[in-house]
């Protein structure tokens, strides 16, 4: 089971991959290229519904390695963070896949309007992101699973973004940032910390393959810092340049 979750995950980046490369290699529509594209957006669909199926196996289903440093549950932990991982990317690449799952939310928690949709968005792929990395913050250095977390942590670093507004305009007056806001950009830095310090402890890399990881995820973050866009910093894009 656990295998097969991430042979899921594999699939989605192979997917995402074909979606990203014909993004950036049409800049004018065709008949071809929109076929294209409706291909994806299927193939898509039919591996959303086939991950969100997927069920996370239990210590009872995992052999256990018989590595001291690697218990089962470690396993378990990667299982539950590839198939998070999995629909993170598919909802963040292909939007309409998480609407269509939010069609409850949309219809008691916000008028359907494009801001409130996008918000929506934002907010699921931020808060899954967040628990994928809190996960695997809970699996120590020395477990070895992590030589096989790092596509896990440069997927969910696009999602880090904080919020840069230093001050709240509101009937003329100026007042401070809520607490929340605060404490939710603390967990944000937190978790950026924890991306480097768990991409700098995976050893050995060969060659310079730490430096430029660690370039590619200090990029993210920057243009997420500069333009406040998730579609500005999205990982794939970054790597691919």
């Amino acid at each position: 089971m656990a295998n097969a979750i991430s042979t899921t995950l594999l699939e989605v980046i192979q997917l995402v991959k074909k979606q990203r490369l014909l993004a950036r290699s049409h800049a004018f529509a065709s008949r071809k290229h929109l076929d294209a594209l409706q291909n994806l957006i299927a193939e898509a669909a039919d591996l959303e519904q086939h991950a969100f199926t997927q069920a996370v196996p239990n210590v009872q289903q995992i052999e256990d390695p018989g590595d001291p440093a690697t218990p089962v549950e470690h396993l378990v932990k990667m299982a539950e963070c590839h198939h998070e991982t999995a629909l993170l990317q598919l909802y963040r690449v292909f939007p309409d896949l998480l609407i269509r799952r939010l069609a409850l939310d949309l219809a008691d928690g916000c008028d359907g309007s494009a801001q409130d949709v996008d918000q929506l968005v934002e907010k699921h792929c931020h808060v899954k992101a967040m628990h994928i990395l809190e996960t695997l913050s809970s699996i120590p250095d020395s477990s070895s699973t992590t030589p096989f977390q790092t596509i896990l942590l440069l997927s969910t670093s696009s999602e880090l973004k904080i919020d840069t507004r230093q001050e709240i305009h509101d009937f003329g007056l100026t007042v401070a940032p809520p607490a929340s806001g605060f404490l939710e950009n603390s967990r944000i830095m937190d978790m950026r910390q924890f991306v480097v310090k768990r991409l700098s402890s995976q050893h050995p890399i060969p060659g310079d393959r730490l430096p430029r990881l660690l370039r590619v995820v200090r990029k993210i973050w920057s243009l997420l810092d500069c333009s406040g866009k998730s579609e500005a910093a999205y990982w794939f894009d970054v790597v691919m340049q």
